[in-house]
């Protein structure tokens, strides 16, 4: 896998590592979980010009009590796309599949974050849902282009939904997804070579394009500080 270098610039590959996942907690988005039940695989780093990304497929857990038993349950599974960006905002924006439970959670929580976005790009109005600090910003960085090339890499996918948080200088993806990514072959089954090097692919072009897209956002995010700082300049004059 290492070798592939599917990723631009150097990237580095490790089969089991661990990403901490404390700071990513303030993103609002990454469910309440028990730290001795976290599971992460498949870590790839990586550096895009001044952007860090970290991908890593992880599973979190919880132990809660059913009928007074304790059970370890599920909360979710699937990729976490971390980019860090050298641009800060003291804004936050969260956009995630209207199936998500995240919505009743965000509307009974009494904090700005509350403000729901307006989406009127064609076909993604039933499909996700934006919330944010500033509704001039979540525009910007949930632009019709973004959007669109979010719908598009959805639709491709049988069962993945996206989660997206936007705060401080990170950009942090969830793609829900309960099969494995990368996973080898099973030994006791006859297996088409073609078929599993598909399957790899598909999943590499998948991290890409979730890559591009977290790029795209940040993109946005740069160009309104630009205009926010030039608008600060005219008026001081």
């Amino acid at each position: 896998i290492r070798r592939l270098g599917f990723f631009s610039g150097a990237t580095t590959y490790q089969r089991y590592g661990f990403i901490s996942l404390e700071p990513l907690i303030t993103s609002k988005i990454i469910p309440q979980h028990d730290e001795k039940y976290t599971q992460q695989e498949d870590i790839f780093l990586t550096q895009l010009g001044d952007i860090n990304v970290s991908i890593v497929e992880c599973s979190l857990a919880k132990l809660r009590y059913v009928n007074n038993k304790q059970q370890v349950s599920k909360v979710f599974s699937g990729l976490i796309v971390e980019l860090v960006s050298p641009t800060r905002i003291n804004q936050q924006v969260i956009l995630h599949a209207r199936w998500s439970k995240l919505m009743n959670w965000l509307q009974q929580t009494p904090m700005p974050l509350n403000q729901k976005v307006d989406i009127s790009v064609p076909g993604c109005e039933e499909k996700y849902a934006i919330y944010a600090t500033n509704q001039t910003l979540a525009k910007q960085v949930f632009s019709q282009e973004v959007l669109q090339q979010l719908a598009e890499f959805d639709n491709q996918l049988d069962v993945a939904q996206p989660e997206i948080s936007l705060f401080h200088n990170r950009l942090l993806i969830l793609l829900h997804r309960p099969e494995n990514f990368l996973g080898a072959p099973s030994l006791s089954q006859n297996t088409n070579k073609n078929q599993v090097l598909n399957s790899f692919l598909q999943q590499v072009e998948m991290m890409n394009q979730l890559i591009k897209i977290g790029e795209q956002i940040l993109k946005n995010v740069q160009s309104e500080k630009s205009i926010m700082h030039d608008c600060g300049n005219l008026n001081s004059k």
